[in-house]
C-alpha cells in the first residue's frame, strides 16, 4: 500500500493531488530436479488519482508484470537460461501501446575446479519489442510517455565465484578476537 499527497498551486489556488496505490504479488519457485529450476511471478499495482481542483485529472490505472524464468542444465557444465516478461498497462493516455513481451535468453558454460568460473552468452530482447512506458502524476497534470530503450543486444560475461573463504583443511576461519582471547587465557568475566 502506498499513499502520496502532492500539494501545489494552480491559477493562484491551492491544489492537492492524492494518489493511492495497492500492490499485490505472487511468486511460485521450484527446483523440480537437479537439472531444472523455474520461477513464475506476477505483480499487479492498482492506482487511484484524485485532484481537488482539476477533477478532470482523476483517474484509475493498472500496471501488471508477469515473469517466467527457467534454468536448465543441459549437460556437463552447460546451462540454458530463459526469462520472459509481459508488461500490461490499463488506463494510460490514448496512443500508448500498453502491452508488450520481453524475452531474454542465454547459454553458459561452467568450468574450473568446482564449476567456480562461468562464461555466458546472453541475448536481450529476442523479440525486438522492448519499451519503456512511464506515468508521472503531479498536482496539475498526468503525463504518460514512452522513452527509447536499448533494444536487442548480446552480452558475453565471465563470472568467477569466490564462494567462502576457507581455513586449513576446508575449515572456516575462527572468529579471531574470540579465538585470540581463548588461546591467550584471557577470560571476559574477569574485571
Amino acid at each position: 500500500v502506498n499513499w502520496v499527497r502532492t500539494p501545489g498551486i494552480f491559477n493562484e489556488v491551492e491544489s492537492i493531488s492524492r494518489q493511492g496505490s495497492l500492490t499485490l504479488g505472487l511468486t511460485l519457485s521450484s527446483n523440480i530436479s537437479e537439472r531444472i529450476d523455474f520461477t513464475i511471478s506476477s505483480r499487479t499495482t492498482y492506482s487511484d488519482v484524485q485532484n481537488t481542483i482539476q477533477t478532470g485529472l482523476d483517474q484509475n490505472y493498472l500496471v501488471q508484470t508477469n515473469t517466467a524464468r527457467l534454468n536448465f542444465i543441459l549437460g556437463p557444465g552447460f546451462v540454458l537460461r530463459s526469462r520472459v516478461s509481459h508488461q500490461y498497462y490499463e488506463g494510460l493516455s490514448e496512443g500508448f501501446s500498453p502491452n508488450f513481451l520481453l524475452w531474454n535468453g542465454g547459454i553458459a558454460k561452467k568450468f574450473m575446479k568446482d564449476d567456480r568460473a562461468e562464461l555466458e552468452l546472453s541475448f536481450y530482447d529476442l523479440l525486438f519489442l522492448n519499451r519503456s512506458v512511464t506515468r508521472t502524476v503531479s498536482d496539475v497534470y498526468i503525463q504518460d510517455f514512452e522513452t527509447n530503450v536499448l533494444l536487442h543486444y548480446a552480452l558475453l560475461t565471465f563470472t568467477y565465484n569466490l564462494r567462502k573463504f576457507d581455513g586449513p583443511q576446508g575449515q572456516l576461519q575462527p572468529n579471531l578476537p574470540q579465538e585470540m582471547m581463548r588461546t591467550q587465557g584471557w577470560d571476559q568475566r574477569r574485571p
